[in-house]
């Protein structure tokens, strides 16, 4: 009977009880932890790559106007070309525009037009359009505010001095855009002019590759974004050579983005 009882105080004592338990506790602890450690990080991932897909939209942001194409039925189009000036294939391409009389939309990074200011002039006094890209093509995202306000001042500079008039609309370097810089441009009511055809020609695939991928995704409106800088452009300068006789053939006519904007039927009856 002693025995009995003694063996029960032991077995219901706190030190009796604790010892055995403790390692066993820890371990469900520890993974109880590891499982919310867990979680968070891949409800963090997600939320940043739901933000990366939005950075990437070109049909929307979340302040501000953006403009990809134009909503209408004719065969109308804007080229527009990013990244330059840059020799010798922006003047290049100027000359091929002149020959088949384009005018075009170009968007200047900043740093370009510094190492090529008369470059930067000569699109200007050829009669085409042009916008800001940035200062230095930097990807836009998590930046702030300050950041944003000064590369595009900086570059609205150097596009006055080139001989710009009128407003000057931005693209965003990469197409991307978050939070900083749609605030921005609201806040400047800056429109932010992206593309409904973007073709990789920067990664050189071939004179024929760029024809055929444009000529694939071209419909009424279109804003399609080339490249004249931020590397050798040779094969862009031949595709567009091709492209502007074999789209008139479809019975396009090339507009500037402005001259684009300006046949936009969205929300008219």
């Amino acid at each position: 009977m002693f025995r009995v009882l003694e063996d029960s105080a032991s077995a219901g004592s706190p030190r009796g009880d604790r010892l055995p338990r403790r390692p066993l506790l820890r371990a469900r602890l520890g993974a109880r932890r590891f499982g919310v450690v867990l979680v968070g990080c891949a409800a963090l991932a997600g939320l940043y790559g739901g933000a990366l897909l939005y950075a990437g939209r070109t049909d929307r942001q979340l302040f501000g106007a953006v403009f990809n194409r134009a909503h209408t039925q004719e065969r109308v189009l804007a080229l527009t070309f990013d990244d330059g000036p840059r020799e010798p294939d922006t003047r290049l391409l100027l000359d091929a525009l002149d020959r088949a009389h384009v005018r075009a939309t170009f968007f200047m990074v900043g740093g370009a037009i510094e190492r090529n200011p008369e470059l930067a002039r000569e699109v200007v006094r050829r009669g085409h359009q042009v916008g800001n890209h940035s200062y230095s093509h930097a990807r836009m995202l998590f930046v702030s505010t300050a950041f944003c306000r000064d590369e595009i001042a900086r570059t609205d500079a150097l596009l006055r001095t080139a001989g710009a008039m009128g407003p000057i609309h931005f693209r965003a370097p990469y197409g991307q855009k978050l939070w900083s810089l749609p605030w921005v441009l609201a806040e400047m009511d800056r429109l932010d002019v992206l593309s409904s055809i973007a073709i990789r020609d920067y990664d050189r695939p071939g004179t024929d590759r760029i024809v055929s991928e444009v000529l694939r995704q071209m419909h009424p409106g279109a804003v399609v974004a080339l490249h004249d800088g931020g590397g050798e452009r040779d094969q862009t300068v031949a595709a567009v050579e091709q492209l502007i006789p074999a789209l008139r053939a479809q019975g396009y006519r090339f507009l500037t983005i402005d001259e684009l904007r300006a046949l936009d039927r969205r929300g008219q009856p």
